[in-house]
């Protein structure tokens, strides 16, 4: 199943089951987070933030794809907002964090589309959220494959996307947890 098979959603729907694929990053906010209150970045239906948010953390949405959000409607208790993430829309995103009070990021398999093309705004994209208090980030990586054309193909990469500002704290296959320098 793709990562925003509508059929997550339908699980959700019928008896609160979320999705296994969440299982990893989830634990590893339980055991390694520090503040209370995140975003989760590129959060397709919101599965992710909403488990999040049953486990107490105040949590907020940010979605490129208007589809997505929709079919999220009436099922999700998280704000989701619909941002494209570009260099045109940064101000807009960083004033929904800001203002969600959010202190830590969950990004989960999405840095690739964000900023694979465009690293160097990929890094301005952290020094601003770093910018505005962001202290913590959550990242789960692709797999690594022998085949993969892109920039942010692996963890590594991603991390040193955003090393400039923040650092590992812990690792572990294809999570990372960094913390704010």
């Amino acid at each position: 199943m793709r990562f925003n098979s509508t059929e997550y959603l339908d699980c959700y729907k019928q008896d609160y089951t979320y999705p296994r694929i969440h299982d990893a990053i989830v634990e590893m906010i339980a055991e390694y987070g520090k503040e209370m209150c995140g975003v989760d970045l590129c959060c397709s239906h919101g599965l992710l933030g909403q488990r999040l948010m049953r486990w107490g953390y105040g949590m907020i949405g940010i979605e490129g794809d208007a589809k997505a959000i929709a079919n999220a409607a009436n099922v999700i208790d998280m704000d989701i907002f619909h941002v494209k993430i570009t260099p045109a829309t940064i101000d807009k995103v960083k004033e929904i964090i800001f203002k969600a009070k959010a202190k830590f990021i969950v990004a989960r398999r999405c840095l690739p589309e964000l900023f694979g093309n465009d690293l160097e705004f990929g890094a301005v994209f952290f020094k601003e959220m770093h910018s505005i208090g962001i202290k913590e980030v959550f990242l789960e990586g692709r797999i690594p494959t022998k085949n993969a054309v892109n920039a942010l193909s692996n963890i590594e990469a991603e991390i040193k996307l955003i090393s400039e500002y923040y650092k590992v704290k812990a690792k572990y296959g294809n999570l990372a947890y960094l913390i704010a320098k």
